[in-house]
């Protein structure tokens, strides 16, 4: 998550979740993603919080290949879609302008910066983050390589499917998920 990276990387790594659910494969359009999705009825979820990202998918036993590949697809050849990322800007930028429409918003940002200062748990989005040159499809594939990498998944899979069915996928998905290249700060 975005807490292991320096300042610079926070806008990155915070649309990084969302962008790879919204931001399209590199041989599928983000609609085309959506069609399937709809389609074969995935649910898939992409998160972050200050130290992870998670990314999870539940499907129907019957559509689990259609629907493995499309998820590895997402996880591992992601398209980063530059519509997406315009979007995901600018609802950023219309949280950042409300920020102070809401007393409770407020209460919780002012007590968050006194109580953790520089520290991560307390950085917040400004318009200096969503700077072109700090979120941008280049920056979002460098954010990818170094947190979605092998030496940092943990995998974990449950329902009405047997070991030999899935450890065929399961190997697959790994073996697309590249090595990182370079081991995440204390």
């Amino acid at each position: 998550g975005y807490g292991f990276f320096p300042r610079q990387d926070y806008a990155a790594a915070t649309a990084l979740p969302s962008l790879l659910r919204y931001g399209g494969t590199t041989d599928l359009s983000p609609d085309s993603v959506d069609e399937l999705i709809d389609y074969y009825a995935i649910q898939t979820s992409f998160g972050t919080g200050g130290g992870s990202v998670t990314a999870a998918m539940n499907t129907l036993t019957e559509n689990l290949g259609v629907s493995m590949a499309l998820w590895e697809g997402l996880l591992t050849a992601p398209r980063f879609d530059a519509h997406q990322i315009d979007l995901w800007r600018d609802r950023e930028r219309e949280s950042i302008l409300r920020r102070p429409d809401d007393p409770s918003s407020l209460a919780i940002s002012r007590f968050n910066k006194l109580l953790y200062g520089g520290h991560p748990i307390g950085w917040e989005m400004t318009a200096e983050d969503l700077d072109p040159t700090r979120l941008s499809a280049e920056r979002l594939r460098e954010m990818h390589q170094r947190i979605v990498c092998r030496e940092n998944l943990i995998l974990g899979v449950s329902g009405d499917a047997s070991w030999d069915d899935m450890r065929p996928l399961l190997e697959h998905l790994v073996e697309r998920i590249q090595p990182c290249p370079s081991v995440l700060p204390d």
